[in-house]
C-alpha cells in the first residue's frame, strides 16, 4: 500500500530560503528532495544515538550488577551472552 503524501509548511528566515533555493539550483536537485533526505538523515542518525544511549544504560547496568555481586564485569557480560544465545536457540 502506498503512503499519500503529507505536506510540511514552515517558517524560516527569507535570507536563508533564498541561499537554500539557489544551492538546490545549483546541484540540479529540487529543495524538497534535499529536505526529505536531510529529514532521512536526522532520523537515522537520532536511532543511531538512541542506540549509543541504550547501550551505555546497559553498559552501566552490567557494569552495577557485576560491582554488587563481586563478578568480573566481563564474566557477567558473557554470561548474559549465553542467556541471550540459549534464547535465540528457543525459537
Amino acid at each position: 500500500m502506498q503512503e499519500k503524501n503529507a505536506s510540511f509548511t514552515m517558517k524560516l528566515e527569507p535570507g536563508l530560503r533564498n541561499q537554500f533555493m539557489k544551492a538546490a539550483a545549483a546541484s540540479h536537485r529540487p529543495a524538497s528532495q534535499l529536505v526529505r533526505d536531510f529529514m532521512r538523515n536526522y532520523i537515522e542518525h537520532h536511532k543511531k544515538r538512541d542506540f549509543v544511549v541504550a547501550a551505555r544504560k546497559q553498559s552501566q547496568s552490567i557494569a552495577k550488577r557485576a560491582a554488587r555481586s563481586g563478578t568480573d564485569e566481563y564474566a557477567m557480560m558473557r554470561e548474559m551472552e549465553n542467556l541471550l544465545d540459549e534464547e535465540d536457540g528457543d525459537e
